[in-house]
């Protein structure tokens, strides 16, 4: 049995930690002071750079801050959504690949 065969690919899902999609973007901001140098016409400097979390969910795009010090580990997170969204991939493959070639009955926990 090898690492393509459909009950492996479902162990390693089993066995995956912690995840969230998106992607983390650097955005800068400007304020509402009217006197601040983020409104400066000539040369403005703006506010940041603060880390935003882009991601959608049920079809509905959301974003949210993330603090400086855990970027590190939301980005772990991403990491390991777009890892599981590869293995689903490969499962899918595999399967569609095994009913081919066995048949609707197939069932890889029987083999």
């Amino acid at each position: 049995m090898g690492k393509h065969e459909p009950i492996n690919i479902k162990k390693e899902i089993f066995n995956s930690g912690k995840f969230h999609p998106g992607k983390i973007s650097l955005q800068y901001t400007v304020c509402n002071k009217p006197n601040c140098a983020c409104k400066d016409k000539l040369t403005p400097k703006k506010h940041g750079p603060y880390y935003q979390l882009s991601y959608s969910l049920k079809g509905k795009s959301r974003t949210r801050f993330v603090k400086p010090e855990d970027v590190e580990k939301v980005t772990e997170y991403i990491n390991e959504y777009h890892r599981l969204k590869s293995l689903i991939s490969d499962l899918s493959e595999a399967y569609v690949n095994h009913f081919k070639d066995y048949g609707w009955d197939y069932d890889p926990e029987q083999v």
